[in-house]
């Protein structure tokens, strides 16, 4: 009984996040910094596949924490490094669809989750500094992270600046394979299906 009653608490926290962070009339402003957060964490993870870009990475990273924290706030629960992965990738995923469609939204995201990116490592560099030990506590870091604000605007850049985003954009979009990571899993257990 205890196991099924937690399997069911797990669903509702899970279909209670999805809710809030799909459904505008009942959004928050936590769950539209988890959207933000993880809709950049998917993002710089898809910069990754552009060589030499590691930053990407602890981008997609720091994103991705950014997500776990007002996530965990909204739901009361912990998130799993696999429910996080998870959240990225399907966030990766529609992104790569929106891209298709509507590459500008994409490359305004990014505009957006940069400037951003600026904003989160500067609120954490004058945490540090004014911390007495120049380190800070896994609760400041969380504090910090719940204090963040998603960001509500695009900031406008240069032409030339938007050319140069929009090629960055389009070399990692180009740079995915072209089946999705779904797609790639269900043709591996056919295959291990077909094997047995």
């Amino acid at each position: 009984m205890n196991m099924f009653r937690s399997k069911l608490t797990a669903f509702f926290s899970v279909t209670l996040l999805t809710t809030l962070l799909s459904s505008p009339s009942i959004a928050t402003e936590e769950s539209t910094v988890a959207d933000e957060a993880i809709r950049c964490s998917g993002l710089f993870y898809l910069l990754t596949a552009i060589p030499g870009n590691q930053a990407a990475t602890q981008v997609a990273i720091m994103m991705g924490e950014v997500y776990r924290a007002h996530a965990s706030e909204l739901t009361g629960k912990g998130i799993s490094n696999g429910d996080l992965l998870t959240a990225r990738d399907e966030a990766a995923e529609a992104l790569r669809s929106e891209y298709n469609d509507h590459p500008d939204r994409v490359a305004d995201l990014a505009l957006r989750c940069n400037s951003w990116r600026a904003s989160i490592a500067a609120t954490f560099q004058d945490a540090v500094r004014e911390s007495p030990d120049g380190s800070l506590s896994e609760s400041d870091t969380e504090n910090l992270m719940l204090s963040l604000k998603a960001p509500n605007e695009t900031r406008s850049v240069p032409p030339e600046d938007r050319l140069s985003i929009d090629e960055v954009i389009r070399q990692a979009m180009d740079s995915q394979p072209s089946e999705s990571r779904q797609e790639l899993l269900e043709k591996l257990r056919k295959m291990a299906e077909e094997s047995k």
